[in-house]
């Protein structure tokens, strides 16, 4: 009886055990799922202001190999910040092959005067290799206010505040593959102020919107260029001789 008693006490053990095993595996299944659901969001909401920072970068780069051109109420950018979204190799089969979009700019107050915002229309095509076109574009979430992506896969519109975020593109093949590529877009405020040259102080309260003063072109020009991240705000400056 001794030994009947404990091969059933040896199985209930074991039973338990098995119970135990199975509770931890569900457990970690649903961890595991978990983690893949929100897989998504967490990379769409990743590293906004590291992107976002080497955009502003790429701008004040390209901004300080131009001349600095006169500016007026009728010319209050006088930087363009060209380039189409740059692209890298696919990594084989269907691929969206866009990296990078350009910086988009947001309205700006044309002069101290004068609180009339001007707007800059934006344009950047995506690309995608390796599937049978034509392809179908669609994003998540939503483009900034003003903005808008065709089917075709074409970015344009005028932003109409500045911001950064990440946003997740797709492309459809004919076919009916898709696919994906997380890519950032920045929207900038780039605010050209020139120095009142009345003023020989050259204190930093007389610098002004561009627009303010018709001899913009001969005097010491500053760029700033700010966006904001959630509620934190990035900002660039340049200060270069016409």
């Amino acid at each position: 009886m001794t030994t009947i008693k404990k091969i059933q006490s040896d199985a209930g053990d074991s039973l338990v055990e098995v119970i135990i095993a199975m509770m931890i595996m569900g457990l970690f299944g649903l961890a595991l799922v978990g983690a893949l659901i929100s897989a998504q969001p967490m990379a769409l909401a990743f590293n906004k202001t590291s992107a976002a920072t080497t955009q502003l970068t790429l701008a004040t780069d390209q901004i300080q190999l131009q001349p600095f051109a006169a500016c007026s109420s009728t010319t209050p950018q006088p930087y363009i910040l060209t380039g189409a979204a740059t692209t890298d190799n696919g990594q084989g089969g269907f691929s969206v092959t866009t990296s990078a979009l350009p910086v988009a700019i947001a309205p700006i107050a044309i002069s101290t005067t004068n609180t009339t915002k001007v707007s800059f229309t934006y344009a950047a095509t995506l690309a995608a290799t390796g599937g049978t076109g034509p392809y179908t574009w669609t994003v998540t979430p939503a483009l900034p206010n003003g903005l808008t992506l065709s089917s075709a896969g074409n970015i344009s519109g005028s932003p109409q505040t500045e911001m950064a975020s990440n946003y997740l593109f797709t492309a459809t093949s004919a076919t009916g593959a898709t696919a994906i590529r997380i890519i950032n877009l920045t929207v900038a405020t780039i605010q050209p102020l020139v120095h009142n040259p009345a003023d020989t102080t050259y204190v930093q309260t007389s610098w002004t919107p561009c627009g303010d003063y018709a001899t913009a072109a001969t005097q010491v020009q500053q760029v700033n260029i700010t966006t904001t991240v959630g509620k934190r705000q990035i900002s660039r400056t340049i200060v270069k001789s016409a």
